[in-house]
């Protein structure tokens, strides 16, 4: 630092290294380890990933942040991965030991690539659409957490092939084709599988349809049944009211018909009438 112009005590270097360092491991506890090199390379992946609008907003924050430093820490932990013994035994060192051993790290760290390197570039650029597929594999789903609820979590297969597909990725002993016919052959265990879900979705389709069939059968015949009781039930109500009629009629003609009363005024009459005197007198 002092051989560029750069004036600092040891501590301040020490608390800025420690200040890059929680950024990075931030980035890395969101997103995880393979997938923050992606995002940090293209940030609209971030918005297809299942993670809650809140960290999603920390993690811009950060990205967009001019003190984040990803890939020169990315590079750092990669150079330092087998050598955590070594830095675990230097803790306790004095601030003057501790700044050479962070400006060699750091002459080294420059010489590593990080996972963003040219080397690793042309190496996905090689494996062509492969990648994408990897990308389709490993992709969380894309449904949007509703309102003031949490994101979902990955299901553990999910997890399981992320996993799979970023330390292949990240195998550096296998070679592009290894890598290509690694995705092929998991591709087509997905597609077998897919193809094995659709034929129980279809048997489970034709033996709901084979119940509704039944169902519509014995439903027809509940209402054909349903329908000749109720005309047996309007039919028996309709001999009750016959019956009723009848023992009306019946009690009708049963009752005695009144008498004609005798016409007692005519022979009244006929012994009031004088002409019937007159007669009677004339013949006598």
């Amino acid at each position: 630092m002092m051989e560029k112009g750069f004036y600092v005590s040891p501590q301040q270097c020490e608390d800025k290294f420690n200040d890059l360092n929680k950024r990075y491991k931030r980035v890395n506890d969101i997103l995880g380890r393979g997938t923050s090199c992606k995002v940090v390379e293209n940030q609209s992946l971030l918005e297809s990933m299942d993670l809650s609008p809140k960290l999603k907003e920390e993690v811009r924050k950060l990205l967009n942040s001019k003190h984040l430093f990803f890939r020169e820490m990315c590079a750092y932990h990669n150079s330092c991965g087998h050598g955590a013994g070594a830095s675990a035994g230097g803790v306790n060192q004095s601030p003057e030991v501790a700044t050479e051993i962070s400006q060699v790290q750091h002459q080294q760290a420059q010489q590593q690539q990080c996972l963003h390197s040219s080397d690793n570039s042309q190496i996905v650029g090689n494996l062509g659409g492969i990648e994408t597929e990897a990308s389709k594999l490993a992709k969380p789903s894309r449904k949007r957490p509703r309102k003031g609820a949490y994101a979902m979590s990955p299901t553990p297969m999910i997890q399981q092939l992320s996993c799979e597909v970023m330390n292949v990725m990240q195998d550096g002993s296998k070679s592009v084709s290894e890598k290509k016919h690694w995705m092929r052959m998991r591709v087509l265990q997905l597609e077998e599988q897919q193809v094995s879900y659709q034929y129980q979705a279809f048997q489970l389709e034709k033996q709901r349809l084979k119940w509704l069939k039944f169902s519509g059968k014995k439903e027809r015949e509940m209402e054909r049944a349903k329908l000749e009781n109720e005309r047996r039930r309007l039919e028996n109500e309709r001999m009750v009211l016959l019956l009723r009629q009848k023992e009306f009629e019946a009690f009708d003609l049963d009752q005695p018909q009144p008498l004609p009363q005798p016409q007692m005024h005519s022979c009244n009459n006929k012994r009031r009438d004088p002409s019937n005197i007159w007669m009677k007198k004339v013949y006598m």
